[in-house]
């Protein structure tokens, strides 16, 4: 999506050969972003950042409430 600008549902409707060809694409030819930052030497955090997904904390309260004790 990111090197593409696709919607997700751009990307549902992608076939496992078209991934293929655009893989084999991008192995000979990387994304513009891709290849500055690797000219820079950008290295990923090492851990996530987080983001405060309230679903992702509102699951883990949900479970809580029916552990016993």
């Amino acid at each position: 999506m990111a090197s593409l600008g696709w919607t997700w549902e751009q990307v549902d409707q992608l076939t496992i050969p078209r991934l293929n060809a655009l893989t084999a694409y991008w192995q000979r030819h990387p994304p513009m972003h891709i290849l500055l930052a690797a000219y820079v030497g950008y290295k990923a955090p090492a851990k996530p950042i987080e983001t405060g997904n309230p679903i992702g904390n509102g699951l883990a309260e949900l479970m809580d409430l029916g552990r016993p004790g």
